[in-house]
């Protein structure tokens, strides 16, 4: 039980640090994008120098950040109200990432930079963290496990 407790806990965190240093790298690898960052992206299209990319994507490019910022307080906290602040800032930051993924890159693995990647690290780690807490949530029976009855 508490392995998977460390799992998730080192999941979220995981997913919080890529989500937060997407931020400052390239997100694609060839074409416009290949030189400048998610911030620096948010900039151009919010001057209007960049017009192929919509103008929403300004704030999932702001807001995946601050997003990763709360995971990783949210991922430190024990209790029912943090655990569903994780799952979901963890189920945002995965959507943010498919919208984002798609409208820069659409979904084409040879244009995915290493912001695209560290996206898709931090989508896999999300789900990592999910199924490890999933899988310490407390059963409904009256049965004791054997872990219960030895100790």
């Amino acid at each position: 039980m508490q392995r998977y407790r460390q799992v998730a806990t080192g999941a979220w965190l995981i997913a919080a640090l890529a989500w937060l240093s997407q931020a400052f790298v390239p997100w694609a690898s060839r074409g416009p994008l290949s030189r400048s960052t998610l911030l620096d992206l948010a900039a151009l299209i919010q001057d209007r120098i960049l017009v192929s990319v919509p103008r929403w994507t300004v704030g999932l490019a702001l807001a995946l950040p601050v997003l990763a910022a709360g995971l990783a307080v949210l991922a430190l906290l024990r209790g029912r109200a943090a655990l569903i602040g994780r799952w979901s800032l963890g189920l945002l930051g995965v959507g943010a990432v498919a919208v984002l993924t798609g409208a820069l890159t659409d979904f084409e693995t040879a244009r995915f930079g290493t912001g695209a990647w560290l996206g898709v690290l931090g989508v896999v780690a999300v789900v990592v963290a999910i199924c490890a807490e999933w899988t310490t949530r407390p059963s409904k029976s009256k049965t004791r496990s054997r872990d219960e009855v030895l100790s």
